[in-house]
């Protein structure tokens, strides 16, 4: 059985860093070094199983991100784009998506980027 694992940030030298503690043992990640291990345990996750779910959860609380950054890249192997996402703190995804889920996210999208019709303003013709 694993260790309790605690974390805990702290601001030993000026910047926030995290003190790792698993049973006796402990250990203070600076940001980047927390940006590999998270980056090493999420390449290690994808590689055990089972899977994570196909679909989030209905109950979990994900952070949502309200500033998006992203850019998309053209990829010559893929009939599609590749999505980077940044969440502020798993860092970059990259997502390969292909053209025809692009096709079904551009109809979703369209009704939010349209501006509606707008009835002509009656002061206009008094």
């Amino acid at each position: 059985m694993p260790p309790n694992i605690e974390m805990e940030i702290i601001n030993q030298y000026g910047e926030n860093s995290l003190l790792l503690k698993a049973g006796e043992d402990h250990v203070l990640l600076d940001a980047a070094e927390l940006d590999d291990l998270i980056e090493q345990l999420s390449m290690a996750r994808s590689d055990v199983l089972p899977e994570t779910p196909p679909e989030p959860s209905r109950t979990h609380h994900y952070v949502i991100e309200t500033t998006t950054l992203w850019q998309t890249v053209r990829n010559p192997l893929l009939d599609g784009l590749v999505v980077f996402l940044r969440h502020s703190g798993y860092g970059w995804a990259g997502f390969g998506i292909p053209r025809a889920s692009i096709e079904r996210l551009v109809e979703l999208m369209a009704p939010l980027v349209t501006p509606p019709i707008q009835a002509p303003d009656s002061r206009l013709y008094m």
